[in-house]
């Protein structure tokens, strides 16, 4: 399973890497203006960011799988993180005119969580809800309280999930039907992460969507979680 995992990493890695390649060998054969110039630049820059993304996509699951999760575990505000998140996604939303939207109930407790893993498990679900909704849709974030946990729901008016796609959703390597509206990169990694994540925090993960109807990922974490001895 490991070998299939790193033969498809390296097969994303091969085609941004070739498109540097014959972008540079643009940049040397030609007379070009400098308006020009700058636009390969700029392809340039915007590709090995997909290469370095990928790489930490990598380095992700050798820590998952080779050490021990650590987790820096303390009592948090998951709607103020859930909040944080959303700023910093905003700049995106905007520029695909998504109408980005955040809302947390009056009886949220605090629980206990990693707050850095926890906003990488949040930035996944929400830059996901944004990457696979085309121009002009919704992203709603929504964090309340229900029975003993605490919820983060990700909702989006997106291309939506098929039934073959919602059952292998939080697979390792799992390659989705749907494609990013805008062109932007997608490893088919970060969803098995977000599980591992989840898990190590005593919680749970799950996706309900439909091709064509948009989705909610969510996330619950238990107001009182078992104790790690």
């Amino acid at each position: 399973q490991k070998d299939d995992l790193f033969a498809l990493i390296i097969h994303d890695i091969k085609n941004p890497a070739a498109l540097i390649k014959s972008l540079v060998e643009l940049l040397r054969s030609y007379d070009l203006t400098a308006v020009e110039q700058q636009e390969i630049i700029e392809d340039i820059a915007e590709t090995t960011s997909k290469i370095v993304a990928l790489s930490h996509e990598v380095s992700k699951i050798l820590a998952l799988e080779t050490t021990q999760l650590n987790l820096d575990i303390q009592q948090w505000d998951l709607a103020a993180t859930a909040n944080e998140v959303v700023r910093r996604n905003m700049v995106h939303a905007n520029k695909k005119e998504i109408s980005f939207t955040f809302e947390a109930a009056d009886n949220v407790p605090e629980v206990l969580f990693d707050v850095q893993k926890i906003e990488e498990v949040l930035d996944n679900l929400i830059s996901n809800a944004i990457k696979f909704t085309m121009k002009g849709g919704k992203v709603r974030v929504k964090v309340y309280k229900e029975d003993s946990n605490v919820i983060a729901e990700v909702s989006d008016t997106g291309l939506g999930l098929s039934e073959s796609d919602v059952q292998n959703a939080f697979r390792r390597g799992a390659r989705l039907s749907a494609q990013p509206t805008g062109g932007e990169s997608s490893t088919g990694l970060g969803l098995w992460i977000v599980k591992k994540l989840i898990e190590a925090h005593h919680g749970r993960v799950w996706v309900k969507s439909a091709l064509g109807k948009g989705s909610i990922f969510a996330i619950s974490l238990p107001i009182n979680p078992p104790s790690d001895k």
